[in-house]
């Protein structure tokens, strides 16, 4: 072990005489399952450096089974108290969410102390950083020179095997065998923290962007904290019906669409679908789940048995597989379920939902079976109702505020259907070009077209989602952009300006950063959809400031909705309130009271499973 000639005493007395000094600090539990107090807090480390600037690091424990008497004791708890809590000092995380909220059970309370979690805060220097799992030792990777990355070292991996240590709550460690191992991570923490915010991108981010973040990151803490409740049983008869389903499919289809073997021979022999890719070992057909994506609307399209039942069989194995076991394995054993929202993982700045990933749920109203009743699983306390506040075409509105559409703008102002509108615009313009697809165009088609032009579709993106040639495609196009020419004024701005720089500037003076400039298609969706994010980050810190109370609690986020858990008798009252605050964009989003975005926005307030919109919404 590393001679250590601070004791746990001068760690502390240090700590107090400098308030100010920044910490990182790192948690060691029995489980992953602190958010619901299943796992416990066995001890925990911290690294900063002095003014002299020597790396300090030590390591506490706290429920240590084996070596008790090296746990801290009363008083050395009272004084970490002090010098952590009571001095509000600067903390560093790597997982803010998961150490907080295991400290918070063991009694120390950090929620108000200002800090910096690296994962985050890479990504707003840079997103690319890497590709795959984003945790802190591909960071370190990334960002620490070999001669101050470190590795966490195990001496005792013979006698009390690493892995089967963690998983079972280390029941055999000392805080002693602890310490060299515990601290690594926070030595790294600090290390990564010290070489970010020497970074011109991080010097350049307007201080409030970040502000911002640490309030969105406590939100999603105690939104975390709180869960939502699900109703076990309908989730499992959901699941079962769904499993007896997929056999039933299977026998019809006398193939399994599981099979990649299966499934050349369903779409390319029997449904005469094009090859889209090929694997480049084997040369077979390849059915990833990116492909899939392409095949969708083209199966969507066909008017076949075959096609029905590949659909049903793909709809029922998504409930199944990410949705309904999750919640199954995953609820806590106070029948509430508590997803982990992540601020360091989409390359747009949205937020990400995993363990389970509740962004999954079906937007709105869906009759299939696999959809229609998953929003059911979820369910309110007694005497409360689940509410659901949802942005209407958040992003669109966005791209018309920033192009000053004329049109547009109209139509959102007055309240009045854009997408119907829209259908009548460019129909008009198509039945200049091809009569024949202006026949046929309908509302949806019109969704499907703006959606997939402002996320960056090419050529072959439209043929795909409309079953058209390539001439055809680019005729749907151009009949989009005649409609609406400021559109395509603004994409183009965008594009040169990230194949200029490499980057694309976001209303919050963020950037979203691209490695090549033929990425450049990608800056008109990460300006819209990367604004939205942030517009939906300001909003729910408003919302929790001013609406959250035993009355009306924030449970979840999910695409451009926030979900409400509100009082039966007070649901119209707040219905109201939480319309009118989320409608006041910018308000929230300004400090000045300038109108950043001279659009209208909307909000659609309903219950969540749909079935009581409210009036005034």
């Amino acid at each position: 072990m590393a001679k250590r000639h601070f004791t746990s005493d001068d760690v502390i007395s240090y700590l107090y005489r400098h308030p100010d000094l920044e910490v990182a600090i790192d948690t060691e539990t029995t489980g992953l399952d602190v958010h619901d107090g299943r796992s416990k807090v066995i001890g925990f480390s911290i690294s900063f450096r002095t003014e002299e600037g020597e790396l300090v690091k030590w390591y506490w424990g706290v429920r240590h089974k084996a070596g008790k008497e090296q746990n801290i004791d009363a008083a050395t708890a009272k004084k970490l108290r002090w010098v952590l809590q009571k001095q509000r000092r600067p903390l560093i995380f790597a997982n803010y969410q998961f150490d907080i909220i295991g400290l918070l059970n063991m009694g120390l309370d950090l929620r108000e102390n200002p800090f910096h979690d690296v994962l985050t805060v890479q990504n707003l220097i840079n997103e690319n950083w890497t590709i795959g799992r984003r945790g802190l030792d591909e960071l370190a990777v990334y960002t620490l020179s070999d001669g101050h990355r470190k590795l966490a070292v195990w001496p005792w991996e013979n006698e009390y095997p690493l892995k089967k240590e963690k998983t079972s709550g280390w029941p055999n460690t000392t805080p002693e065998m602890m310490f060299d191992y515990a601290t690594t991570d926070t030595d790294l923490t600090l290390l990564i923290k010290e070489e970010q915010v020497k970074t011109p991108a991080w010097k350049s981010l307007p201080a409030d962007v970040w502000e911002t973040k640490q309030k969105v990151i406590r939100v999603l803490t105690e939104m975390r904290r709180r869960g939502i409740e699900v109703d076990l049983e309908l989730a499992e008869q959901l699941r079962d019906e769904g499993e007896a389903r997929k056999q039933e499919i299977k026998g019809e289809l006398g193939l399994n669409p599981k099979s990649n073997k299966d499934m050349q021979e369903l779409l390319i022999n029997r449904l005469r679908l094009p090859v889209l890719k090929k694997s480049e070992k084997t040369g077979a057909p390849s059915f990833t789940k990116a492909v899939m994506a392409e095949y969708e609307p083209m199966l969507e399209r066909m008017e076949s048995p075959v096609a029905s039942l590949i659909k049903e069989y793909r709809g029922w194995d998504t409930a199944v597989g990410l949705l309904l076991n999750p919640y199954l394995t995953l609820t806590s054993p106070d029948g509430r379920l508590r997803t982990e929202y992540t601020t360091h993982v989409t390359a747009t700045g949205r937020l990400s939902s995993r363990n389970p990933n509740l962004q999954q749920i079906s937007k709105g109203a869906d009759p299939k079976p696999w959809n229609d009743r998953i929003k059911k699983c979820f369910v309110p306390r007694d005497g409360y109702v689940l509410i659901s506040a949802d942005y209407s075409q958040l992003e669109l509105r966005l791209a018309t505020a920033y192009s000053q559409e004329p049109a547009l703008l109209e139509i959102f102002e007055q309240g009045r259907d854009i997408f119907t509108e829209m259908t009548e615009a460019i129909r008009e313009q198509l039945q200049k070009t091809s009569p024949r697809l202006a026949e046929s165009w309908t509302r949806q088609r019109t969704k499907t077209l703006v959606y997939s032009l402002q996320y960056g579709a090419g050529d072959g993106r439209i043929m795909s989602a409309f079953g058209v040639t390539k001439k055809e495609a680019q005729l749907l196009k151009s009949s989009f952009y005649r409609s609406y020419p400021r559109f395509r004024l603004l994409e183009e701005d965008i594009k040169q300006k990230v194949e200029k720089t490499l980057r694309a500037r976001l209303w919050t003076d963020r950037y979203r950063h691209f490695k090549y400039k033929s990425e450049s298609y990608k800056g008109m969706n990460s300006v819209m959809q990367g604004g939205a994010a942030d517009i939906v980050d300001r909003v729910m810190i408003y919302v929790m400031d001013t609406l959250d109370s035993e009355d009306c609690r924030l449970l979840l986020q999910v695409h451009d909705a926030l979900v409400f858990e509100v009082r039966e008798d007070l649901a119209e009252e707040y219905a109201v309130k939480i319309k009118q605050a989320m409608e006041n964009v910018n308000g929230i989003c300004s400090d000045d009271g300038e109108e950043l975005f001279p659009v209208r926005f909307a909000v659609e307030v309903e219950s969540w499973d749909g079935s009581i919109k409210y009036a005034h919404s």
